[in-house]
């Protein structure tokens, strides 16, 4: 269900979200690289995002819920057929044209994949 293609979205995330150590995050506090608002296998909730028990944790959580969104499976309404600029509207909720632009640039360089890219693709 995670393979490497979704470990290297994860990550692309994480770097997206600007989950910085040394800058103290708040995702960085919470273990939740991903920035997820809610997560099944979070230990609860702090000002409106998951936290979990570890960073290892937190990445899993994230994988395991890009791997969702890629099937299909969650509220989002997000199918295989999307494109990652799809997810990542969806996912950042960014109002913003360009930070939005700047996000999915980030997640095609370290793809390697464009934003056309359909979401069956990291199945």
């Amino acid at each position: 269900m995670i393979n490497s293609e979704i470990e290297k979205f994860a990550r692309a995330i994480t770097i997206a979200e600007g989950w910085l150590p040394d800058k103290e995050s708040r995702s960085f506090r919470n273990h939740n690289p991903g920035a997820l608002r809610s997560s099944p296998i979070a230990i609860g909730q702090r000002n409106g995002f998951a936290y979990f028990l570890d960073d290892s944790v937190g990445f899993v959580a994230l994988c395991w819920d890009l791997a969702m969104k890629c099937r299909g499976l969650t509220k989002t309404g997000l199918k295989p057929l999307d494109s990652i600029e799809d997810l990542i509207k969806v996912y950042t909720a960014e109002q913003d044209l360009e930070k939005l632009d700047n996000y999915i640039k980030i997640i095609e360089r370290i793809t390697g994949k464009n934003r056309t890219t359909k979401l069956e693709y990291f199945q």
